[in-house]
């Protein structure tokens, strides 16, 4: 703290005016930085938003330390920031005085810009005619999906996991779509099915006696190239 006087004369008389000024030891502090939304697709903003004391000057920098921003001393108490990364990113807000400093991390996770299947399979793929199996998938960042067969939908759904059992009649391809505002991603599975193999097989006659002769017929039908 100090104290500072002012005299002024005019050779006859005198006048002196005081004034003390204190000089503040706060700590610069965050009160608050956060972003919203913290989760984007590609393309999509976020914004972030800060609260500060005792601050004298600040900066907002990414995890690359990239200078984002450098804040002016009317943005240093509260603020915000309109943000548009194109990949997940951490930014850091560091302020300042002569006696501290302080900074706090928020991050945005950036999606991809289309939907992401893990998994979209048959638990078998090779079936006798009148089997059944199942389709498995998984995807993510996806909003909505289709399921067809052959180009005929079998289910619209908005799980981002699941399982259909589909008894095909004959050899065909079940196409998985996944749609979210970004765009499509799809992948087919092909389940052959053929007509089990019988086999017609006699001995005429059945019944001889020690050294007599026999004929054997047999007959294949079904599928035998499987």
């Amino acid at each position: 703290t100090s104290n500072y006087s002012l005299v002024a004369s005019d050779g006859t008389n005198t006048t002196q005016a005081s004034v003390t000024l204190e000089v503040s030891r706060e700590d610069a502090v965050i009160n608050a930085f956060t972003a919203m939304p913290t989760t984007i697709a590609l393309g999509g903003s976020s914004q972030l938003t800060w609260e500060t004391s005792w601050a004298t000057s600040g900066r907002i920098v990414d995890d690359s330390g990239q200078l984002v921003v450098t804040l002016d001393l009317e943005d240093l108490a509260s603020g915000t920031l309109e943000v548009t990364p194109e990949s997940s990113v951490r930014y850091q807000l560091l302020v300042e005085n002569p006696n501290s400093e302080d900074a706090k991390e928020v991050g945005i996770e950036v999606l991809n810009a289309e939907p992401q299947i893990m998994l979209f399979a048959a638990l078998g793929t090779s079936l006798t005619t009148g089997a059944s199996t199942q389709l498995r998938w998984q995807v993510n960042n996806t909003e909505s999906l289709v399921i067809s067969q052959d180009g005929n939908v079998l289910l619209d759904s908005v799980d981002a996991s699941g399982s259909l059992e589909v008894t095909p009649s004959e050899t065909s391809t079940y196409t998985l779509t996944a749609t979210n505002q970004q765009g499509t991603s799809s992948q087919d599975v092909i389940i052959e099915v053929f007509d089990p193999l019988v086999i017609d097989f006699e001995a005429m006659p059945e019944a001889v006696i020690p050294g007599a002769q026999t004929t054997l017929t047999w007959a294949i039908s079904g599928d035998t190239t499987n």
